[in-house]
């Protein structure tokens, strides 16, 4: 008897937006709270961001453009 027709798991998921809500700032609160500011039209006009890869650079970029 032949076996039955095996599932394939596909490498689906639900993308989340990056938020300010959703950022663990860790040692970068000063950094969230800059950005969280200038998003809502208050503090710095302009920001520069930098950091070694895996800090949240792009999150926050991502979330304050939202």
């Amino acid at each position: 008897m032949a076996e039955p027709p095996r599932q394939l798991a596909l490498p689906i998921e639900l993308i989340r937006e990056p938020t300010l809500e959703t950022y663990l700032p860790g040692a970068n609160g000063e950094a969230l709270a800059a950005v969280a500011a200038s998003a809502a039209g208050q503090g710095e006009p302009f920001l520069h961001l930098f950091g070694l890869p895996g800090t949240g650079k792009t999150h926050l970029l991502q979330a304050a453009c939202r």
